[in-house]
């Protein structure tokens, strides 16, 4: 797959200073969300906190660069998620992800045209109220409700919310 999109900026994340710890902390919080055993592919996989968290019964990174030598690379700027990745897989996990998206409801569409749920989380505007959005990269503005509006056109059902606080 062919990397290039202008809106993707390669030079932070191939550079591994650039994973907070604050990612850590958030794949540590969403990890007591999980039950162990799972089949995850995890969107953005980073530092590949949701495997060291949670104790999957296989674990699929996938990023912009490549953080292993099981990691799928795409720029989901550039190309769409492609099904069969999902197709032996239990939870498709993309936390800070989609901030960076220039059409997030691609990646919505794959997932539940699959039928798999999604565990994500956002920045939303009405919770990190304040954030420099474009200091941060994030190329796209949602407040919670109209996130769970844009999940439910795309065939998602928005189960449970809650809010990470950075500590």
């Amino acid at each position: 797959m062919q990397l290039g999109n202008p809106q993707t900026d390669y030079s932070r994340w191939t550079n591994k200073k650039n994973l907070s710890q604050d990612w850590s902390n958030r794949a540590r919080f969403v990890s007591r969300m999980i039950p162990t055993g799972l089949r995850i592919l995890d969107i953005g996989c980073g530092a590949m906190d949701v495997e060291r968290f949670t104790g999957p019964s296989k674990y699929q990174p996938v990023d912009l660069v490549d953080r292993d030598g099981r990691t799928k690379i795409i720029d989901l700027n550039d190309n769409q998620l492609p099904e069969e990745w999902l197709r032996d897989i239990d939870l498709v996990t993309c936390l800070g992800v989609l901030e960076y998206l220039t059409d997030i409801g691609a990646v919505m569409r794959t997932i539940a045209a699959t039928g798999k749920p999604l565990l994500c989380s956002y920045a939303a505007t009405d919770t990190a109220v304040g954030a420099d959005r474009p200091s941060n990269g994030w190329i796209n503005s949602f407040d919670m409700k109209k996130l769970e509006e844009l999940a439910r056109g795309f065939g998602l059902v928005p189960v449970k919310k809650q809010i990470f606080e950075r500590t």
